[in-house]
């Protein structure tokens, strides 16, 4: 996916006051009041010890998805750098069901829980709700560039399933992702060519 990313889209190196405010966010240096998800104005998610888990409900009469459900445990299982895995397929054919279903069933495998968000939501409002769950805000970045750095830098910290839903535009979406680190980023889409863009 490394590939296709650079090739597609031109990445904004962050500024060195952004880089330097990261650094002292994973340093826990230089810190006032650190906002909490309810201190944002952000709904609730759901979870488990503090470990963010921000996934729609279980579809009710799932089922016939077995093997892909085992193939996404195997995959998951042999992760060691950042895994990106596209699902293409057309509309109703049940990309998100079995999406849910992925994040409900292999939750436990990722320690710093399950990340959840549209594809059609302004990246932005992404950003800040991603980084709400785990009790930063990068709010007062200026350059939303930078904010979308900042988010990529602490993601890159984490072990987490991360879940964009409904992807229509490459463009919109890989600003969010880290490319290291040892999360599992899962994207669906109706778009085969856009699947093979992503990586």
């Amino acid at each position: 996916c490394m590939n296709a990313m650079n090739e597609s889209t031109a990445w904004v190196e962050p500024e060195e006051e952004t880089v330097n405010l990261w650094q002292q966010i994973k340093n826990q240096e230089g810190l006032g009041t650190v906002a909490t998800t309810q201190s944002l104005g952000l709904p609730k998610m759901a979870q488990t010890d503090a470990i963010p888990f921000q996934v729609p409900p279980l579809v009710p009469y799932f089922s016939g998805r077995d093997a892909e459900l085992a193939w996404f445990k195997a995959k998951i299982e042999q992760r060691q750098v950042v895994l990106v895995i596209c699902m293409a397929g057309m509309g109703g054919v049940g990309n998100t069901s079995l999406s849910v279903q992925v994040a409900h069933h292999c939750r436990h495998r990722f320690e710093d829980g399950v990340l959840w968000a549209e594809a059609s939501s302004d990246p932005a409002t992404i950003a800040e709700r991603w980084a709400a769950a785990y009790g930063f805000d990068f709010r007062g970045v200026p350059r939303i560039e930078d904010r979308l750095a900042a988010v990529r830098g602490m993601l890159a910290e984490k072990q987490a399933l991360i879940v964009v839903d409904g992807v229509d535009v490459a463009a919109r979406v890989k600003p969010l992702i880290p490319t290291e680190g040892q999360s599992v980023v899962l994207f669906t889409t109706r778009n085969a060519d856009l699947a093979h863009t992503l990586g």
